[in-house]
């Protein structure tokens, strides 16, 4: 290195240091650490990695909402390097939703009605019908709700009830398309019955379609957000309200607790990045029925009660959660949580080797390595944890914006400077 490029990188180090003590200081983030390698000067954060005691295979450690505070909301400033200062590659894995359907052919033979009791429909599978375990009712109705019965049978004589009690719903006033669809355990049988448990009169029932779901659902885990009522709630809803802050963690699930015994509420999930504009983000529905109205072996694989809507994973400040109560009270005790699908940077640890969490980089790029194209999903998710220790602040951190975005004053100085030039040549031009 010649005495220039020596003496370029004291300063260099020198001001990283300075302006570590002035973030130190001001922004109380992390705690001071040796300095990064010259190649990792633009990282602003780091966080020792502790590898098991044998790191044979694959390593894995979380992401914390602390790292994802400190980080790019979509983690592309994230590296992992060695001790020696080697860019090690790594992936970011997570496990999301899986959803397969496979729709049947079926036939709506019949639909009668039993005043004070049902509109009722017998769907036909024709023969030798394959697996199947929902059904999806159409009702040209545009606000209702209603209690849903299934039933099957082989012959269309003997029945045995699948699903004794679930609700679908559509309140296209509030803007929701609701939820048409009973599912219940698979099943061969050839016939099935449809009762529509509303005696007032009969119902439009339309059309329906049975299908074979597969449903694989991610891990999720409950994440540091505070969700408080929102008093600004209009009449007929109740509302939550989450500010996220920096972190911004990805988020796929509200989930309610509630004391009421019995209730069906249809949610709509928002996200605003400033909490003025909002976007709906999921919408869903949650209920819990009565024990003796639910009390059946074959009760379906929701039981008597769901209380948690899902929906595609989304990254916002702020989460507003809105139950609409219409007509009914709010639900009594009822509180709200959001959930999320951990990340996990998972490497390749060796033996003997040290490793650092690097965040902070405002202009990275996400990196791409090609583990991510040659390791298998199921190793991914069999490797080892690791532990993350505590985030400390570079202090040869060095700004990687441009020299003219790090000093805007100067250029108003500049412009001001040649004003105070232009001006007075340009006046006596004009004058001669």
């Amino acid at each position: 290195m010649s005495e220039s490029s020596k003496c370029v990188a004291a300063w260099r180090h020198l001001i990283g240091a300075f302006a570590a003590m002035v973030l130190l200081a001001f922004s109380g983030a992390g705690h001071a650490e040796a300095p990064l390698p010259d190649d990792w000067h633009h990282w602003r954060y780091s966080a020792p990695l502790e590898p098991p005691a044998d790191p044979r295979g694959l390593t894995a450690v979380i992401v914390t909402p602390e790292v994802a505070a400190h980080a790019q909301p979509d983690l592309a400033d994230v590296r992992v390097i060695d001790d020696s200062g080697r860019e090690v590659p790594y992936v970011l894995h997570a496990t999301h939703d899986r959803h397969t359907e496979e729709q049947h052919a079926a036939r709506l033979l019949e639909v009668g009605f039993v005043p004070g009791e049902s509109t009722r429909g017998i769907v036909d599978l024709g023969e030798d019908p394959p697996e199947h375990n929902a059904l999806e009712v159409e009702i040209s109705l545009p606000d209702y709700f209603l209690w849903v019965e299934v039933a099957i049978s082989r012959d269309g004589e003997a029945w045995t009830m699948l699903n004794p009690r679930s609700p679908i719903y559509r309140f296209q006033q509030s803007g929701l398309d609701g939820n048409q669809t009973i599912r219940y355990s698979a099943s061969r049988a050839r016939y099935l019955r449809v009762r529509l448990l509303d005696g007032e009169e009969m119902l439009p029932l339309d059309r329906v379609r049975v299908s074979h779901e597969i449903r694989r659902e991610a891990e999720r885990t409950p994440l540091e957000a505070a969700v408080r009522p929102d008093p600004a709630a209009p009449p007929a809803e109740s509302w939550w309200l989450a500010d996220m802050g920096k972190a911004r963690q990805p988020v796929s699930e509200v989930r309610f607790a509630a004391d009421q015994a019995e209730f069906h509420r249809a949610v709509r999930v928002r996200v605003s990045d400033d909490g003025k504009a909002w976007r709906t983000s999921g919408y869903g529905d949650i209920y819990r029925i009565a024990p003796e109205a639910a009390a059946t072996e074959s009760a379906g694989e929701e039981g008597r009660e769901r209380l948690s809507v899902r929906f595609p994973e989304a990254q916002a400040r702020y989460w507003r959660v809105e139950v609409i109560n219409r007509n009914d009270p709010e639900v009594s005790g009822a509180s709200v949580q959001l959930l999320g699908t951990p990340r996990r940077v998972v490497f390749r640890a060796e033996r003997d080797r040290s490793y650092r969490l690097l965040i902070g980089h405002p202009r990275a790029i996400g990196a791409h390595y090609e583990m991510a194209r040659l390791t298998p999903q199921a190793d991914l998710a069999a490797a080892r944890a690791a532990s993350l220790g505590p985030i400390a602040v570079n202090p040869a951190w060095a700004d990687p914006a441009p020299w003219t975005e790090r000093n805007p004053y100067l250029l108003w100085i500049a412009l001001l400077l040649a004003a105070a030039i232009i001006v007075p040549l340009a006046l006596r031009a004009l004058r001669g």
